[in-house]
């Protein structure tokens, strides 16, 4: 079985949408590791491994990707196959990973250079669902695919991103644009499934170009 690791960046998170997330994670992966971009974290290393994650504390807002560096750096001393990302305040559905892994799988299988995966976004409250972008040259709009399929895509969100660690080390580290991370390796998919990766708020998509 592969090994696929998560790695959470917080700041200043909120502990009851943290503690729901970690929960409903644990359970779909391997172990996972806590970056707290910030000093205080509402939960204790105790409690964090009682759910198999440990906490690495930047103690000062280094930034995002810096923070996901740290988190890939140590997924890869762990033994990682896949790096499985999330911001503090999205929660995935119960078979989020598995889903990502099968259509990994499947992209592969069918010749797809893959450098990520990530599902749709869901708002908690309305479960409004949010747009993928694409095609990934050209005139780029806001798709939204049939459940069931995958497309490739202008860019993910840091939540819910499944990333083969060889990728990580191929294209070197992790960047930022506009609010999403992204690497910059082509092959970024994105998979409709039932239930996605559920966020309090929709992000906004990137301004299409």
């Amino acid at each position: 079985m592969p090994r696929i690791y998560s790695v959470v960046v917080t700041y200043e998170p909120d502990r009851i949408l943290l503690s729901r997330l970690l929960e409903a994670l644990g359970p779909q992966v391997t172990g996972g590791i806590v970056v707290n971009n910030g000093i205080n974290l509402p939960l204790t290393d105790a409690y964090l491994l009682q759910i198999g994650f440990s906490a690495i504390h930047l103690q000062s807002n280094t930034g995002v990707a810096t923070a996901l560096n740290t988190g890939f750096e140590w997924a890869e001393s762990q033994g990682a196959d896949f790096v499985v990302t999330f911001d503090q305040d999205s929660e995935p559905a119960y078979d989020m990973v598995s889903s990502l892994l099968e259509n990994y799988k499947l992209l592969v299988a069918s010749g797809k250079k893959v450098g990520a995966v990530g599902p749709q976004q869901i708002d908690r409250r309305t479960g409004e669902r949010t747009a993928f972008i694409a095609p990934i040259s050209g005139r780029r709009d806001r798709v939204f695919p049939a459940e069931g399929t995958t497309v490739e895509v202008d860019h993910l969100i840091t939540s819910g991103c499944m990333v083969p660690l060889e990728a990580w080390k191929e294209c070197g580290k992790v960047q930022m644009r506009c609010s999403s991370t992204m690497l910059t390796l082509s092959g970024v998919f994105g998979s409709v499934m039932e239930d996605g990766i559920f966020l309090e708020q929709l992000m906004p998509n990137c301004n299409i170009r």
